[in-house]
């Protein structure tokens, strides 16, 4: 693959690395890879170099020389990792302790053929709300995120929100609600059913940990089921 890149309708510049076949127009065999978004894959080799070195803050000129190769394979990508490196002094203790620092899911080989040391990640591209989102095979996103969506976030709000306004918020009084009020504004109408989302799945809200591609868009295009079980069923929890 190499690097390439377009822009998008507000003219925002989006980074792919996209396979040579694909560049010339030859179609590629079904389940091959021919493009992936640059930004989340880079966070996710990044974070995992972070995770692996124990350096959560380190810089990016200081995680390459880490990285040997990367491989985009089937059902995930394979780093081969500089061992001297990674391994201080290279003795069991060492080893055990990156094995500490995995992310679940992932798998450390530390006996190549090359010596390098090689770590597998679970990963798959998955296109959803106009986006390739890089997630795990259960779903959840594989990149761990800095941050909450915002608009998600904004969303959750108006809608515990607008139910407030209103006396029909989950948390209040029976009295309360016999004062409720209808809601006149359809926007939050639509919204509301956020509020009544599970505990847990808006505590993954809160923190950022929805599966990838969740957006408040989608919810308000799919609707929230009534029961908390159907919700995590429905939402990818």
């Amino acid at each position: 693959m190499s690097p390439t890149f377009a822009y998008g309708k507000n003219g925002k510049r989006h980074a792919y690395y996209v396979s040579a076949p694909l560049q010339r127009a030859i179609k590629l065999p079904t389940g091959d890879i021919g493009r992936l978004p640059a930004e989340p894959f880079e966070a996710l080799v990044l974070g995992r170099l972070r995770k692996l070195s124990g350096r959560p803050d380190a810089d990016v000129d200081v995680l390459l020389p880490m990285l040997l190769q990367v491989d985009l394979e089937t059902h995930g990508i394979r780093l081969t990792l500089e061992r001297s490196a990674l391994l201080a002094g290279g003795g069991q203790s060492a080893i055990s302790q990156l094995q500490s620092r995995l992310v679940p899911g992932d798998e450390l080989l530390c006996e190549t053929r090359n010596g390098a040391l090689q770590l597998i990640v679970p990963m798959r591209p998955v296109f959803r709300g106009g986006r390739t989102w890089i997630v795990r095979p259960n779903g959840q996103a594989a990149v761990e995120k800095s941050a909450p969506d915002r608009q998600l976030l904004k969303a959750l709000a108006q809608a515990h929100a607008g139910l407030a306004a209103h006396d029909a918020a989950p948390s209040m009084s029976v009295e309360q609600h016999r004062r409720a009020r209808s809601l006149p504004d359809s926007y939050i109408r639509r919204l509301m059913g956020l509020a009544f989302l599970a505990p847990d799945i808006q505590r993954a809200i809160l923190a950022g940990r929805q599966p990838a591609g969740l957006t408040g868009q989608q919810l308000l295009q799919t609707g929230v089921p009534l029961a908390w079980a159907d919700q995590r069923s429905a939402l990818g929890f």
